[in-house]
């Protein structure tokens, strides 16, 4: 019988993947329990957004990430950290996106990423090696950039 555990988060157990994908619904779905829970499993890249507002996209090993290293007790704290970090981010990447090329040129810097993980979202992406690419970002705040879109 196959593992439960999608490929994306492989170092839960199964027990640790079914607290995972429950505190994602408890956080998602607010504790609203009429309905069927999500299944996340296949589901790694979700889109975060708030009423009326475009989507940020969210990938869910992330916070798979996050957690791995706190116990269980403290995973809806820092997702719910985390996620409403991440809402700043995209509220501020608009705000950005809205200004002009000079009152965002000191805010563009490249980084280095996995080439797997050069997407659509990413417009400049230039391969250095089978492994790294270098992508434009924009620095929205004092530890957190985003990629420069098409």
């Amino acid at each position: 019988m196959p593992s439960p555990v999608p490929p994306w988060c492989a170092w839960f157990t199964p027990a640790e993947w079914h607290a995972f994908e429950a505190l994602l619904n408890d956080v998602f779905l607010d504790g609203n329990t009429t309905g069927p829970p999500m299944r996340f499993g296949e589901h790694r890249h979700l889109s975060l957004a708030a009423e009326g507002e475009p989507g940020a996209p969210l990938d869910l090993a992330e916070i798979a990430e996050l957690v791995r290293a706190l116990p269980p007790e403290n995973w809806r704290a820092a997702t719910v950290a985390f996620l409403g970090r991440k809402q700043r981010l995209a509220e501020r990447r608009r705000e950005l996106e809205r200004a002009g090329f000079a009152e965002v040129r000191n805010l563009l810097m490249p980084r280095l990423v996995r080439a797997g993980a050069v997407d659509a979202g990413h417009a400049p992406a230039v391969p250095l090696t089978d492994e790294l690419a270098a992508v434009l970002v924009i620095q929205v705040g004092p530890d957190l950039s985003a990629p420069v879109g098409q």
